[in-house]
């Protein structure tokens, strides 16, 4: 990818490549974002939704690399747990928020497609 300033950018931290963008760039994206599917998302911290979504590239893609080292006993009592917890989604080992991830990517494509 190339960054608005020429330079080339690589790599899945997301919430670093979010701060290279202009700030233009980031506003017309969340403008999108927002406008997509209001009331059912939160874009009140952008910067922990990237790393959230960082974190799951990385570590959760497969539930043997999050999971490593767990036996599938270990893996049901966890599940078990958190349920009886009253499975609080602020302590969810993975956290997903898929609107959001839809919204973002809907406002990345109509700025590149207004870009091109």
């Amino acid at each position: 990818m190339l960054s608005s300033r020429g330079a080339e950018v690589r790599g899945h931290k997301y919430k670093d490549l979010w701060a290279q963008l202009p700030e233009a760039a980031r506003a017309k994206i969340m403008v999108v974002a927002k406008n997509r599917s209001p009331g059912h998302t939160d874009f009140s911290n952008v910067e922990r939704l990237l790393v959230w979504y960082q974190y799951i590239f990385e570590k959760a893609r497969y539930s043997y690399e999050i999971y490593d080292g767990y036996t599938p006993e270990e893996m049901r009592e966890l599940g078990n747990y958190w349920e009886e917890l009253g499975a609080p989604s602020e302590e969810a080992l993975i956290q997903y928020h898929p609107e959001e991830l839809f919204c973002l990517t809907e406002g990345l494509l109509a700025y590149v497609e207004e870009a091109l």
